[in-house]
C-alpha cells in the first residue's frame, strides 16, 4: 500500500469522526502500521478527542490487530484504557465479538481494571480457547482478578498436560485466598 496524503488522510478521519461512520474510520485506520510515526500520533489524538463508544472499537481494532512499534503501542492501550474507564461496559461487548481475534490486550486491560463483570465473559473465553498464550493470559488474568467464582475453572487447568498452565492455573487460587480455592 502507498502512503496516504496526510492531509486529505485526517480530513476524511475527522469527516468520518464528525458524522460517526465506524466503517469507514476502520478501512483509513487499516493504513495505520504504514503511517509516519507522527501522523499515528495525530490519528491517535483525533480518536482521543472522539466519545468512548465510537473510539473504543476502533483503538481496540487497532490494538487486536497488532499496532505497530512500542512507543505507539503503549499509547494506543493507555487511550483504550482511559476510553473504557469512562464506559467499561464496552469491554465486555469487545472481549464477546468474535471480530476481534487477539484479544489477550483485550483480556489483560480487563485484568488491569479489575472488572469483575468480565469475569463470566472470561470463563466462556478460557473454555474456547486453544491457542497456548491466549489460554495463559486468562489464567493469569483470572488468578490476578481474585474473584471466588473462578476457582473452580482454574482448577481444572491444574492437571493440564503442560507445566505452564498448571503454573498458571495454580497461582490463581493462590491469590484468591478463599477456602475452596487451599483445597483446590
Amino acid at each position: 500500500m502507498e502512503q496516504p496524503n496526510v492531509q486529505h488522510y485526517l480530513t476524511e478521519l475527522r469527516a468520518n469522526i464528525a458524522v460517526h461512520d465506524p466503517i469507514k474510520a476502520q478501512v483509513l485506520l487499516s493504513y495505520f502500521p504504514m503511517l509516519t510515526p507522527q501522523l499515528q500520533r495525530r490519528t491517535l489524538f483525533e480518536l482521543s478527542r472522539c466519545d468512548s463508544e465510537f473510539a473504543v472499537p476502533l483503538l481496540a481494532q487497532l490494538l487486536t490487530a497488532g499496532a505497530p512499534a512500542d512507543p505507539v503501542s503503549a499509547t494506543l492501550q493507555s487511550m483504550l484504557l482511559e476510553k473504557l474507564l469512562e464506559q467499561p461496559a464496552l469491554l465486555i461487548t469487545l472481549l464477546e465479538q468474535p471480530e476481534y481475534t487477539g484479544k489477550q490486550c483485550l483480556v489483560e486491560l480487563a485484568g488491569e481494571m479489575q472488572m469483575e463483570a468480565a469475569v463470566p465473559c472470561l470463563m466462556t473465553m478460557l473454555h474456547q480457547e486453544t491457542e497456548r498464550d491466549s489460554l495463559l493470559t486468562i489464567l493469569n488474568t483470572l488468578g490476578a482478578m481474585g474473584y471466588p467464582a473462578a476457582t473452580n475453572v482454574l482448577s481444572h487447568y491444574l492437571y493440564a498436560d503442560a507445566q505452564v498452565p498448571v503454573t498458571a492455573a495454580a497461582r490463581g487460587p493462590a491469590k484468591l485466598a478463599t477456602p475452596t480455592a487451599a483445597q483446590r
